[in-house]
């Protein structure tokens, strides 16, 4: 690892003792001695200069479970960073950065600083550094479900390891492709990377056999051979001697024991895990959780509601192999106590996470649930497309003009280089608003919505195609794109009554779909109904209601004028609200004047609670009289008074 470092720039900042103590370290991991070489660097660490920063560097890459949350200790690192002006130490430091990231499941920031050490490393031509960065790079397109990207990567660097006979480096990027092909579900591949990566690793590097020996025995879990796992964590046990590497050692054997019957001794090993667990990783904790989970799954006593929590836990991290695991629990659980519908919800999730996570190991689990539920999915998940103004090779999106930006983000009029027809691509700012936790909770929602959006099968309906998250982590949704203009610009052009009544009617028949698939629009005005090139009035914007709510406040996510009075106050909503939005259309139509609600809090309150009916004002002069009752009864501030969609539809044919 010598040519990483360009020891003559800097020797003449080290005493002799310094200079041989940094040599040693190098020594040390060149020999695979990692815990002798971690020594000498937390001894470095208490020196100033670029050896205290480089120090920090190596210890980042070298234990990032133990420094990555250690908030102080990062913000002096990164501040020392920028003061370093060698090329080849600064390279080093952005990819601890970037490893320090990856833990933290910063992901955007991740992908930067790895960019930029890979940039810093081919300026000056150094292949050594282009490897361990690129080994970063594909664990970071792993985690974000880029499976083909992460390959690119790892077999990149494997190259490069190669050409410089660098066999322990090797060792390094077998192991990632082990993990790659485990997490893909290709079983007898992974079995063969782990393989010839115990055949590199020293037999005295303990540690890394012992990880090796996990994983083997976790592919032979997932293939049911269970005598294969469980010679497997013999050896692993043998070279285990850190707490966190016994511990998934006892996870594991908890599995076997489940898997083959033996339930005591399923949850004796299990509790031997659980001791082990570091008090500060959520991970080990709740892995530990959710395997008393699937053991305990068919006691008479499990409780349920522990899910919840897990759940929460989990909306603050990017976890999708622990996800899967929970919601397929959760599915069960809600099937056997027949609330079919939230089974299938949980099982939609769990199928989402996988697709947008390449977790395929889960794929026979999900699909096996999915045919017994006679359960399918409509609405497909993409993770990691590009998304650009550009043709690439690869599969994405090329943006061809903007259609319309507001506080929620972007739309774009798009070619989809997939499906070959052009989308409407709606790309969200929830990253830019939103804490970790929030954004995973509502992209929980708005898939649900989303999905069962696609299911609706109505001319009068934009449908969405597919949800996902570019390249750079940012969710989107592309819907159909439908040819045709704003509902607004007709209301001018038809005022016929009847013939204004007739599109009333369609539109509601088109709410109709909308509602009994289980979705509130939250948002029905004139620029969200589109007159296509038929002539045929199509709602817009299923769903995106949900992701808007961010942006407003209390939590509102409509148009004002539109808004029925308990969306306006932020209490819970129902199909109503969408009749008093259309209602307000209908009036905002055959009057030719937008809709105005009550001027002030305190007037709108006393009508609310007192005697007026209607929630906006009302001109009854030039509403024909056939519909006026109809028509006060759709913007009544009661919801309770207000007809159904059928009453309308029947009212008005």
């Amino acid at each position: 690892m010598n040519d990483l470092y360009p020891l003559a720039h800097f020797k003449n900042e080290l005493s002799e003792s310094q200079a041989a103590q940094l040599q040693a370290a190098i020594e040390a991991l060149n020999l695979g001695k990692r815990a002798e070489a971690i020594e000498h660097w937390r001894e470095m660490t208490a020196l100033t200069g670029t050896l205290e920063v480089l120090a920090k560097a190596e210890l980042l890459l070298l234990q990032p479970l133990e420094f990555h949350h250690q908030k102080s200790w990062l913000d002096d690192f990164k501040a020392k960073l920028s003061e370093q002006k060698l090329t080849l130490i600064l390279a080093r430091c952005e990819h601890a950065l970037a490893v320090s990231y990856l833990w933290q499941n910063d992901h955007q920031n991740a992908f930067k600083s790895a960019f930029k050490a890979l940039q810093l490393y081919r300026r000056e031509n150094n292949i050594r550094g282009q490897s361990y960065v690129l080994d970063t790079l594909g664990t970071l397109c792993q985690q974000t479900g880029d499976s083909e990207r992460a390959l690119l990567f790892i077999v990149e660097s494997l190259t490069h390891k190669y050409q410089l006979d660098e066999v322990a480096g090797m060792a390094i990027s077998l192991g990632n492709l082990a993990r790659l092909c485990f997490q893909l579900g290709r079983f007898d591949q992974a079995l063969t990377f782990v393989r010839q990566d115990l055949a590199l690793v020293a037999e005295d590097d303990r540690r890394s056999r012992a990880l090796l020996l996990n994983l083997m025995a976790r592919i032979y879990l997932a293939q049911q051979d269970f005598t294969g796992c469980a010679d497997a964590l013999a050896q692993a046990d043998e070279h285990a001697q850190a707490p966190e590497q016994q511990f998934f050692n006892f996870k594991e054997r908890a599995l076997l024991h489940f898997e083959q019957g033996e339930f005591d001794q399923a949850l004796t090993a299990l509790v031997n895990a659980e001791q082990l667990c570091p008090t500060d990783s959520a991970y080990h904790r709740l892995t530990a959780e959710l395997t008393r989970c699937r053991i305990t799954f068919d006691d008479s006593d499990f409780d349920s509601s522990q899910f919840i929590a897990i759940e929460a836990a989990l909306l603050q991290r990017t976890l999708p192999d622990l996800e899967i695991e929970m919601r397929l629990l959760w599915a069960r659980d809600y099937y056997r106590h027949d609330s079919l519908a939230a089974a299938r919800d949980q099982l939609l999730l769990a199928h989402k996470a996988m697709q947008s996570g390449s977790q395929f190991r889960f794929r026979r689990a999900i699909q096996t649930l999915m045919m017994r539920w006679d359960f399918s999915e409509a609405l497909p998940e993409e993770a990691a497309k590009r998304i650009d103004t550009q043709l690439h090779e690869n599969n994405g999106y090329v943006i061809r003009k903007t259609l319309g930006e507001g506080g929620f983000g972007v739309v774009h009029l798009a070619w989809d280089t997939e499906r070959e027809q052009d989308v409407a691509l709606k790309q969200f700012k929830t990253h830019l608003q939103m804490s970790l936790a929030e954004q995973q909770q509502l992209w929980r929602q708005a898939r649900l919505e989303f999905e069962a959006a696609a299911h609706i099968k109505s001319s009068f309906i934009a449908k969405p195609l597919a949800i996902g998250h570019d390249e750079y982590g940012i969710p989107y949704v592309a819907h159909e794109y439908i040819e045709g203009q704003p509902l607004v610009g007709y209301m001018a052009i038809i005022q016929d009554p009847k013939t204004i009544a007739f599109y009333i009617r369609q539109i509601a028949q088109g709410l109709q779909f909308v509602h009994n698939a289980g979705i509130i629009h939250r948002d029905i005005k004139p620029d969200n109904i589109l007159i296509n090139s038929s002539g045929s009035p199509v709602i817009i914007d299923l769903g995106i209601a949900i992701m808007r709510t961010q942006f407003s406040h209390p939590s509102i996510a409509g148009t004002a004028g539109y808004m029925a009075p308990e969306q306006i106050l932020s209490t819970d909503i129902g199909a109503a609200a969408d009749i008093y939005a259309l209602g307000c259309v209908f009036y905002q139509w055959l009057t030719q004047s937008e809709p105005k609600p009550v001027a002030d809090e305190q007037n709108f309150l006393q009508k609310l609670f007192g005697q007026s009916k209607p929630g906006i004002e009302i001109d009854r002069d030039q509403i024909p009289s056939e519909w006026q009752a109809l028509l006060l009864n759709m913007v009544a501030l009661d919801p309770e008074q207000r007809p159904s969609l059928e009453e309308i539809i029947q009212q008005l044919s």
